[in-house]
């Protein structure tokens, strides 16, 4: 008899350990593959896909003018080698990233939660649209998380059983991290917070994490002008990116983790809310601060209800600064409670650390530095699922209510594992073909100019393949001008002259107005010529035909 028990004991260990973990990522890689090449190759993935073609000195160099460190592209340049630029060789990389990602998820909730957590976590991740869209992005953002979640795991493990195989490895993942992205450095401040909190071998811990990340700072020597110099650009010059003046980016990023659909928003908000009402319940003694902590989260409930439908009353308050600051006040008092609360384990609070610090951060400082935008957030997005499973647990487990089918039920209503980039260049191109196949003597204009890339990569891939690896981006402006293709940024960058020697004009707009305003390219072609024909394509693209 004791022999069975163990049997059985060993194989419920082997199904928690092996079986489970695999499922989950087999699970990934079905949803997350099966539609890896629908979209467009488009927005920045051709950028990365074809600065990778150079070699390792160029990418480097070219990079350092960015606000990406080289990583990502540094390790495609090497696949691509191999594989070539196809849209599935180019996005199997980041797709692989977004399905690895999954077996930490599970293992952070097994290893500090429980077996459920490390379940619904997974699970919740694994059904997010979010993910899939990332998972479909040869970009370094899927990368970006993966690692994120490696080093948490990773330190976490330091901080239960302190072993030098584990502070190696972290000591090496930070490292990566920060070469990946420059938002990797959160990763690091979020642990040297958690450290500095960490009341019981404070020393010893500060000391051991002060080491391995003097080494990662040495290992990023090279690169460390880099980020002051683009640190001190954006901060003079700005960014790309909105800022924000209410709380809507704030709930519309919640939103967008949990599929962002209006029925999906209102179960989501009223699970969080009888989250947080058992947390105060459960936490908070005194009876007024109970009271008034609850008085207030409802109040908030119904603002955040508000966002999601028409409540106009509620809704005004978004405008009112006072009111921002005092939601965001709202969310420091709660996590700070959460800290002090005896309830609460100190890895469930490491995991509130890791989403909530660098979330209010970048909210807070995008209303005077904008930074604030979904695809930067990526490195966080785990540690919401896993609160996620936490909250649905403990209420599971308190009312016998299956909040977890509930969660998981709308998350796979709302799955679309073809996520639209609302970015169609496959048909504009072949719009483009098939305008100018009855006539060689055409001419195209491409505003703004750097959508280049995006046009070239379906239009031509021959000429999108770098052959000169050593020498960058000339030679393809040069080449395009043989083709008799223009990118331009204004009608005053188009001679006239040049214009009468062709039978056709072709003039891609790709959001040109957003991008350059006044251009007034459409409006000097217009008067040039008699007659023009619109095709329009989903979001922002306008193919315009030209005629004498």
């Amino acid at each position: 008899m004791k022999l069975v028990n163990k049997l059985l004991k060993q194989n419920h260990r082997f199904l928690i350990i092996y079986l489970i973990p695999l499922f989950l990522i087999l699970l990934n890689v079905y949803l997350k593959f099966k539609h890896i090449t629908n979209e467009s190759i488009c927005i920045d993935e051709p950028f990365s896909i074809y600065y990778s073609q150079y070699d390792l000195s160029s990418i480097i160099s070219f990079l350092s003018k960015g606000n990406n460190p080289p990583l990502f592209e540094i390790i495609l340049h090497f696949w691509i080698k191999f594989f070539g630029i196809g849209e599935f060789s180019v996005r199997f990389l980041p797709c692989l990233f977004s399905c690895l990602t999954v077996f930490f998820i599970y293992r952070i909730g097994l290893d500090f939660y429980n077996l459920k957590v490390g379940l619904f976590s997974s699970l919740f991740f694994s059904l997010s649209n979010y993910q899939m869209y990332f998972a479909h992005e040869a970009r370094v953002y899927s990368l970006l998380m993966l690692l994120s979640c490696i080093s948490i795991y990773l330190f976490m493990k330091c901080l239960k059983k302190p072993k030098i195989i584990f502070s190696i490895a972290l000591g090496i993942t930070n490292l990566l991290i920060i070469y990946s992205h420059f938002f990797g450095f959160f990763i690091l401040f979020i642990e040297l917070l958690i450290v500095l909190a960490n009341s019981k071998n404070r020393k010893l811990f500060l000391k051991s994490f002060l080491i391995i990340h003097l080494g990662v700072l040495l290992g990023y020597l090279p690169y460390l002008n880099i980020l002051l110099d683009r640190f001190l650009i954006s901060t003079s010059e700005g960014t790309w990116v909105q800022p924000v003046s209410n709380l809507g980016p704030l709930h519309d990023f919640i939103f967008t983790l949990f599929n962002k659909n209006t029925t999906s928003n209102y179960i989501l908000l009223i699970v969080l809310w009888l989250g947080y009402q058992n947390f105060v319940v459960s936490n908070i003694k005194n009876h007024l601060l109970k009271t008034i902590l609850s008085i207030l989260s409802t109040f908030y409930l119904f603002y955040s209800i508000s966002l999601v439908g028409p409540m106009s009353n509620f809704w005004e308050f978004n405008g009112l600064k006072n009111y921002v600051f005092s939601y965001l006040a709202f969310i420091v008092v709660s996590i700070t409670i959460s800290f002090l609360s005896k309830n609460n384990s100190k890895y469930q609070k490491y995991i509130i650390i890791w989403f909530f610090i660098p979330l209010l951060i970048m909210f807070i400082a995008s209303f005077k530095i904008p930074m604030f935008i979904e695809r930067y957030l990526i490195f966080i997005s785990p540690a919401f699922y896993i609160l996620l499973g936490a909250v649905v647990y403990s209420l599971q487990r308190k009312t016998q209510f299956p909040f977890s089918y509930l969660v998981l039920g709308l998350m796979w209503l709302m799955l679309e594992t073809n996520v639209s980039k609302h970015r169609e260049v496959k048909q504009l191109v072949s719009k483009v073909k098939e305008i100018e196949k009855d006539n060689e003597n055409t001419l195209i204009l491409l505003c703004p100019d750097y959508f280049d890339l995006n046009f070239i990569y379906y239009y031509d891939r021959d000429l999108f393949t770098v052959k000169n690896t050593n020498k960058i981006y000339t030679p393809l402006q040069d080449t395009l001008k043989l083709k008799n293709i223009y990118p331009i940024r204004s009608i005053k960058e188009v001679d006239k002259s040049i214009l009468k020697k062709f039978d056709k004009i072709i003039y891609i707009d790709a959001a040109a107005d957003f991008n350059y305003p006044n251009n007034k390219i459409f409006e000097g072609l217009n008067k040039e010529f008699s007659s023009s024909t619109m095709y329009e394509f989903p979001e922002i693209f306008k193919v315009y035909e030209f005629e004498p």
